[in-house]
């Protein structure tokens, strides 16, 4: 557990700050540093990802979305929205997002882009 009340109601708030318009359920409560690193990456990537306005969903899963003590991963699928145009030229922010091997070593996740409907979305 958290250290103190106060701890635990932050890291509570910032959980529903970054749940809104995503799917993020079954968070354990882990006072490791590194749990508490990769909340703020993926506050980073979530923030980025709306930004951009090329998603429209993110699924959050791995052991960090689990009861472990320890949670050593994130994996997401980010859902490309229907409306994004990948016919035009990409900004560098945007290509950024759309790369595996950057958004891996940026984060430190792995991430999976998917339409929605097609095969990666519903497998």
């Amino acid at each position: 557990m958290m250290g103190s009340n106060s701890e635990l109601e932050g890291l509570c708030r910032f959980l529903n700050k970054i749940q809104t318009g995503f799917c993020l359920t079954g968070f354990s409560i882990a006072p490791s540093r590194r749990y508490a690193a990769d909340l703020v990456s993926l506050d980073v990537l979530i923030s980025a990802m709306r930004q951009s306005e090329l998603f429209e969903e993110l699924l959050v899963d791995g052991s960090f979305v689990t009861g472990k003590a320890a949670p050593n991963d994130i994996d997401i699928i980010a859902v490309l929205g229907t409306e994004a145009n990948f016919e035009r030229e990409l900004t560098m922010f945007e290509y950024s997002l759309l790369s595996g091997s950057l958004l891996r070593r940026r984060f430190g996740f792995d991430v999976l882009l998917a339409r929605r409907h097609s095969s990666l979305y519903t497998a």
